[in-house]
């Protein structure tokens, strides 16, 4: 994940302006033509990015995994793990989802996804992802790009 143009930050440009974190986000896609893309700000432009509609729930927002399909017809190896969320059409975030668990005895260092919140966040996922959730855990990492997140909510 990058807050500048790949370019940019090669260039040893980069503008900066007080109080702005980034402009925009680019992530490195390795399907993707051009390696580095930059996620577009509003859903029907991530939606020509290949990002694929998935659930809304509230306090994390609208979920857009890259490449899955809404048909369950994603192949297991394909499966990339990382999303977009939005709120009312508009990005407020990013994050990625692991195959893994951090989950240590007692001490829970990330957020292990339970089964129940899998299959609201990401019900057109691959069809190995129930085998997956419960034989190794999947870990939810999200980064809020917006205050007061935790207050976003989802279509009725």
């Amino acid at each position: 994940v990058l807050f500048d143009c790949p370019e940019t930050i090669k260039s040893a440009n980069r503008y900066y302006q007080e109080g702005v974190v980034a402009d925009f986000i680019w992530l490195y896609i390795p399907t993707a033509p051009q390696g580095w893309t930059k996620i577009a700000r509003d859903e029907t432009g991530v939606l020509a990015q290949n990002f694929t509609k998935q659930g809304c729930y509230p306090g994390m927002g609208q979920h857009y995994f890259y490449e899955i399909s809404p048909n369950h017809t994603t192949d297991c190896q394909d499966y990339q793990g990382f999303f977009v969320i939005f709120d009312k059409g508009e990005l407020i975030g990013l994050g990625i989802s692991p195959v893994c668990s951090f989950t240590n005895g007692d001490r829970e260092w990330m957020e292990d996804a339970p089964m129940e919140l899998i299959e609201i966040i990401v019900p057109y996922g691959p069809p190995c992802l129930d085998d997956w959730v419960t034989n190794y855990g999947i870990t939810g990492f999200h980064m809020f790009l917006v205050p007061n997140a935790s207050e976003t909510t989802c279509p009725t």
